[in-house]
């Protein structure tokens, strides 16, 4: 009986081991599946399955689980804001974006809530419609006088609402993908921002189409340097393949450390940053009905470490 017991605990770590395996290269080989959805999931069952093998004495299960969910667990912590904790704020000056996908949302009493955060510098939309052109301006213009649209009907239109002048703005169109590039001032330091919105990957030519879009996003940012921000629905997992090439080649750095993992929707909207500033506050934004509409962070000029002699 005590063999096969263990015959039994060596067969159930392996398949842990296999399916582990199996969850870390599906993103990595560029491979697209709904189950990366799921990531954040497999890996607190990976860990209930390693209690599980000590209370029932087995060191088999007990290795293989916890050593399974510390590789899943370390590749999830690499896709995601490498900081254990958010950077103290320095004495550099502050900026705040907030970005809201408004085909989300109807609460329009949740955007006059934002409207009202003074610590919110610039808000990006996506999915700006005619209809919320009739709307947003009535909202906004007094607390963010400066505006940049691109007024679409389709999921592709963007809008952006400021409560500083911005020092330029450009609406670039390359190759099918669009997205609005304007930059503001941070103190004395001009931030550069881009909005963009990716082709959801729900079958194999959107997914094409996607991947298309985001080396087009990432050649754009690879040849103008001065890209601080790029904020917007990518449709994807941060820990994408796709995502993890753009911030690759990018250097682009992930604002959002952790996800909600009591919720099996997964975020696709990101704000991605240049290494020259830290990110040291980001939250989701919620409507009235606990949906989740957008997401906001606030950033701060990297503080250079006097070398001493």
């Amino acid at each position: 009986m005590e063999e096969i017991l263990r015959l039994g605990n060596k067969i159930i770590a392996g398949i842990i081991v296999w399916i582990t395996m199996i969850v870390i290269f599906i993103p990595i080989r560029g491979w697209h599946t709904h189950l990366q959805e799921y990531f954040v999931h497999f890996l607190f069952f990976l860990i209930i399955s390693g209690l599980l093998g000590l209370i029932i004495g087995s060191r088999t299960v007990l290795y293989a689980s916890f050593s399974c969910a510390a590789a899943l667990a370390l590749f999830l912590k690499n896709a995601s804001n490498m900081d254990l904790k958010y950077p103290k704020s320095n004495e550099t000056p502050k900026f705040t974006i907030a970005h809201i996908n408004l085909s989300v949302t109807s609460d329009v009493d949740n955007i006059h809530k934002i409207a009202q955060d003074s610590t919110i510098d610039v808000i990006s939309f996506q999915e700006f419609t005619p209809d919320w052109a009739a709307i947003l301006p009535e909202i906004l213009q007094s607390s963010f006088p400066y505006h940049f649209d691109d007024l679409r009907m389709d999921v592709y239109g963007k809008s952006a609402y400021s409560r500083k002048p911005f020092i330029s703005t450009k609406k670039v169109a390359v190759n099918h993908i669009s997205f609005l590039d304007f930059s503001l001032l941070m103190g004395n330091d001009t931030v550069s921002i881009l909005s963009a919105y990716i082709t959801p990957a729900l079958d194999e030519e959107s997914r094409k189409r996607a991947k298309h879009e985001i080396n087009e996003l990432e050649n754009y940012i690879t040849n103008n340097k001065n890209i601080a921000l790029v904020a917007g629905e990518f449709n994807q997992v941060y820990w994408d393949h796709d995502v993890i090439r753009f911030r690759d080649k990018t250097k682009m750095q992930n604002s959002r450390r952790e996800v909600n993992v009591t919720s099996m929707k997964m975020p696709y909207d990101h704000i991605f940053y240049h290494p020259k500033l830290q990110c040291f506050l980001f939250k989701e934004i919620s409507d009235s009905l606990n949906a989740k509409v957008g997401c906001y962070a606030s950033y701060q000029l990297k503080r250079e470490i006097k070398k001493t002699r």
